[in-house]
């Protein structure tokens, strides 16, 4: 059904997300010297706090040799109840630092609070 269809092409673009990561910090990787102890860092604020939108991407991003930095899945929303936005930005301005290469921010969350907020908001 649509559902099924919807959920493989979520899932097509979690592994899209996966493969530019793996690349970019290869790629980080490769161009630093190899006498640097300090692993690239990348922020990513997933849709929501669902598998298939943060785990997933986090246990695959696991093969990469960058860190990912993405919030405590308390920050996130829970199925209609909206992330605390100032929280949110809060963890996100003590992230970035000079060793931070690249940021996936979901809009939908950084702006709403969540996917389903998003499309209920009226503001």
């Amino acid at each position: 059904g649509i559902n099924a269809e919807y959920g493989g092409i979520l899932m097509l673009n979690v592994l899209f997300l996966i493969v530019v990561i793996v690349e970019h910090f290869y790629c980080l990787d490769v161009t630093h010297s190899l006498s640097s102890r300090v692993s690239p860092e990348m922020i990513y604020f997933p849709l929501d706090e669902r598998f298939t939108t943060r785990d997933a991407f986090l246990n695959l991003a696991k093969v990469t040799p960058g860190v990912v930095l993405t919030p405590d899945p308390s920050l996130l929303p829970l199925l209609k109840n909206p992330a605390p936005l100032s929280a949110l930005d809060q963890w996100l301005a003590e992230r970035l630092t000079q060793t931070t290469s690249a940021a996936i921010i979901s809009v939908e969350l950084y702006l709403y609070g969540g996917l389903i907020q998003s499309r209920i908001s009226n503001t």
